[in-house]
């Protein structure tokens, strides 16, 4: 299965609360994801506050459109928004990463 990274910058004051918020992701959005086939989804933070994402799915642009409008995502991206230097759907917010190694 296809794996993507993505990064992700928080602003230093809300390092803290994105966290924690991320303790009790909604269980609807979780499912939604599931739905859309992903699998293995992590998310990591250096101490300057960038976010590495990483996860699997068979068709990344076909998940991001399933769930870009979906009442789910616009449910927790509103809870979330406060967080980024810049929006995720903003050039600049998410920055895609290409994998350069890979063991099984």
């Amino acid at each position: 299965m296809p794996r993507y990274s993505f990064k992700l910058k928080i602003k230093p004051e809300c390092r803290a609360e994105y966290i924690e918020i991320h303790k009790n992701v909604d269980r609807a959005l979780i499912e939604k994801y599931e739905k859309c086939g992903v699998r293995n989804y992590s998310l990591f933070m250096s101490a300057a506050g960038e976010v590495i994402g990483c996860l699997e799915v068979d068709d990344w642009q076909k998940f991001a459109d399933a769930v870009s409008h979906s009442p789910e995502q616009k449910v927790w991206a509103k809870k979330v928004e406060k967080f980024f230097l810049i929006q995720p759907h903003q050039p600049g917010g998410m920055e895609m990463l290409p994998e350069v190694f890979h063991m099984d």
